[in-house]
């Protein structure tokens, strides 16, 4: 008998866990097909970069984020560093990998390429390739909850949430690419409000801990805008009666403490960027902000945009667009605009009308208000401090010849919230308003089948076919990635001097010496010798990030000429050892290095322990 008892509870037992994982089978039958659709748009549109992967970088922003990410899987797994912070840059300066965007939870979800390669610029395409489709996967699987399943929908908005226009501008920038979590975010928050059971709602909200603790640690910007959409979401539903009070307490609780478990590195953050005086000014801020002619131009990545300049005569130059900031190109297209306040007008009609209200109904006709505030919110804040017309906000009256300005909301950010002082791009902002529309792109369908009941099957899905087709020839690229035009002088393979570094311990604290760069700070040289940082992992004078150390450029262009006053000076910074990038360099430079004794000497470079 007792065996019996054992046989039926280890039965239980065994049932009850095959439930638990139930979902994920029903989850992979229900979306593979909108998962492959997005997997394949990302892998076509990256196509010409897949057989170059190991070796092939733009240069650039992408080879710092390379840095970042595998200086800070360095400090994960404790190859030469002291903590997350610590940075191999600017020897003699602390916490230098919070600079800039420190991107620590990316750096964690690639970590396991670390098994395979430590080929920085593998890494780095590895991770663009695949956060542009979780990009798409993380919309997909929001509107697929919002439409009610109708995948058709799901999928577009999926690729136009991963490949719209305010992509293209920056599709090397990983910390701009995490933000795959606000959807997800989104979704944890709707799931909870909606979930059937205590145990359902627990494991939304501990997902939606996770996607947020996920977001504050990768980047500072991404974690300010998914918070502005979490907290107008939570605010919408409240005032709908969508939440209850104590719902709206556990999700502020949560919220909360996704803030306090990112507070050890804020405060590193925070404090460097008081020391280094690194904030922004207000000039800069709107230079970086959106302008409204940038919503409304379309682009010339897509095939609407081909037609507008062909049709207008004009050229996409920085004439029709805030050239001097790529980020706010922030044109999501007409078509897709038309659609959100379609949707908003049918659900303000269909609730004047009275009728049937389903719960079902009374929830999406919340949500589309909520979207539709969240939409006009996020542009108010993506134009920034200031109203610019023709790219500038400062007016002139042409009577009284007075300059005046227009503020807009976000001064007021400015004056009440200086700890957000570290974001620049605020044209960024737009990916709120581009997340709200593909929401309420998503709620269409509700709207449109309960107002056109009479209407056949075939002529909704006919209409749904057309629209998908103009938001397609209206938002997504016609085009694959860009590629260097000439693709060797973008094709980077570690040199064997780092190679040979990295197999000798007691070479470190390095200083790199590129005499023909004039801007040791900011360059493509210094990048590159950021690159292979992350793969050798030694300590360096050299570096480029957020906030240039005082005296460092200028510092570094008097060590070219590689003389004993220079030597002393580099002692005296606590560095052992001199490598000269002979490629990179003058010929007075390698005339000169080629006198002193070298540990390490190829056509490339030439390693010179410091002179005593």
């Amino acid at each position: 008998m007792k065996s019996k008892k054992n046989v039926v509870q280890r039965a239980g037992w065994a049932m009850r866990r095959w439930a638990g994982w139930a979902w994920l089978g029903q989850a992979i039958r229900r979306h593979w097909l909108g998962a492959g659709v997005v997997l394949a748009g990302a892998l076509l549109f990256f196509a010409p970069l897949l057989p170059r992967i190991t070796t092939y970088s733009p240069g650039g922003d992408a080879m710092f984020n390379a840095w970042t990410i595998t200086r800070m899987q360095q400090c994960l797994v404790g190859q030469n560093c002291h903590d997350i912070t610590d940075g191999n840059i600017f020897y003699g300066h602390q916490h230098t990998l919070v600079w800039s965007e420190a991107q620590v939870s990316t750096a964690v979800l690639f970590l396991p390429l670390r098994l395979v390669t430590d080929n920085p610029v593998a890494i780095n395409n590895i991770a663009t390739i695949s956060m542009t489709f979780l990009l798409g996967l993380s919309m997909y699987l929001l509107a697929m909850h919002l439409s009610g399943g109708r995948r058709l929908i799901a999928i577009m908005c999926g690729l136009i949430f991963a490949f719209a226009p305010f992509r293209m501008s920056a599709i090397w920038h990983l910390q701009n690419l995490s933000i795959f979590a606000m959807p997800l975010a989104v979704l944890a928050i709707l799931k909870y409000q909606a979930a059937a059971s205590k145990r359902a709602a627990r494991w939304w909200l501990a997902a939606l801990f996770v996607v947020l603790l996920y977001q504050c640690y990768a980047s500072w910007y991404q974690m300010a805008f998914t918070m502005l959409a979490v907290v107008t979401l939570v605010a919408g539903l409240r005032l709908a009666r969508q939440v209850s009070w104590r719902q709206t307490g556990m999700l502020a609780l949560v919220v909360g403490l996704a803030f306090i478990a990112v507070l050890p590195l804020a405060k590193v953050y925070v404090d460097s960027s008081k020391q280094n005086n690194s904030g922004y000014s207000l000039t800069e801020k709107t230079l970086y902000s959106s302008s409204l002619k940038d919503y409304a131009i379309p682009s010339s990545d897509t095939l609407t945009g081909k037609v507008f300049y062909k049709l207008t005569g004009h050229k996409p130059s920085e004439q029709m667009h805030n050239g001097y900031n790529p980020d706010s190109q922030s044109y999501h297209g007409a078509t897709l605009w038309l659609a959100a306040l379609i949707a908003v007008v049918l659900y303000i009609r269909s609730a004047r009308r009275g009728g049937t209200r389903t719960p079902q109904f009374v929830r999406s006709r919340a949500l589309a208000y909520t979207f539709a505030a969240m939409a006009v919110v996020g542009v108010i804040i993506s134009l920034g401090p200031f109203l610019k017309i023709n790219e500038t906000y400062v007016y002139i009256l042409k009577s009284a010849q007075v300059p005046y300005t227009v503020p807009l909301p976000y001064l007021l950010v400015e004056l009440l919230a200086p700890q957000l002082s570290f974001i620049r791009a605020i044209g960024r902002a737009s990916v709120v308003p581009l997340m709200a529309l593909c929401c309420l792109l998503a709620l269409l369908p509700h709207v449109i089948a309960r107002a056109q009941s009479a209407t056949s099957r075939r002529y909704r899905m006919l209409g749904c076919v057309g629209l998908v087709l103009l938001l397609a020839a209206d938002i997504l690229p016609i085009h694959m990635v860009p590629m260097r035009p000439n693709i060797a002088q973008a094709t980077y393979q570690i040199p064997a001097v780092y190679r040979y570094i990295r197999t000798q311990p007691q070479v470190d604290k390095l200083v790199i010496i590129a005499s023909q760069d004039v801007s040791p700070g900011e360059s493509n040289y210094v990048r590159e010798q950021m690159l292979w940082a992350g793969y050798h992992g030694r300590y360096m004078y050299n570096g480029h990030s957020a906030f240039i150390p005082r005296d460092y450029q200028a510092t570094m262009r008097s060590y070219y000429d590689l003389s004993g006053d220079d030597f002393a000076s580099m002692r005296s910074k606590g560095l052992g050892y001199v490598l000269v990038d002979k490629k990179a360099s003058t010929a007075a430079t390698n005339q000169r290095a080629s006198q002193l004794p070298a540990l390490y000497d190829d056509a490339s470079h030439r390693l010179i322990a410091i002179p005593q």
